[in-house]
């Protein structure tokens, strides 16, 4: 579902892009449950994925928000999109380091995270890898032991 809402949206923009004067210019669109008007600008899309993440706080399992944030910051930087501080200053790396500590203790998560991880340069790969290091516990032969909780 992340995925395709992401897909989707991607769609919304260029389409705008390529016709903007049929749309109406909503520069600083904000997600509005109540709107039947799409999301077709990334800080419409942000606010919507900020919304939903916030809903799924509560639910450990939910990952598909957590994840659109992810996919979004990755597909903004490879296109080099003007538009990407619609993002503010959230790096992939934190995302990614901020998932993990989350979703670190489900098997899927390394599957999740491998997609992600060529788009970080070697040094960011390190550091997630340091952070990674300090969010779970292991016994004195190295073997993880538990998953500490995400500092919030």
């Amino acid at each position: 579902m992340c995925l395709d809402y992401v897909t989707s949206v991607f769609h919304l923009v260029d389409a705008r892009k390529r016709q903007p004067d049929s749309a109406t210019n909503h520069v600083n669109d904000v997600y509005d449950p109540d709107s039947s008007d799409p999301d077709d600008t990334f800080a419409a899309a942000r606010s919507f994925i900020l919304a939903q993440k916030e809903g799924a706080a509560a639910f450990a399992s939910v990952r598909g928000p957590f994840l659109a944030e992810i996919e979004f910051k990755c597909r903004i930087a490879a296109r080099r999109e003007e538009d990407e501080e619609a993002w503010g200053e959230v790096r992939l790396l934190d995302l990614l380091c901020s998932y993990f500590a989350r979703f670190g203790a489900k098997q899927v998560c390394a599957f999740d995270l491998k997609l992600y991880m060529s788009s970080l340069d070697a040094s960011e790969q390190q550091e997630f890898l340091k952070r990674g290091r300090e969010t779970v516990e292991v016994d004195s032969k190295g073997v993880p032991t538990s998953v500490r909780p995400p500092l919030t």
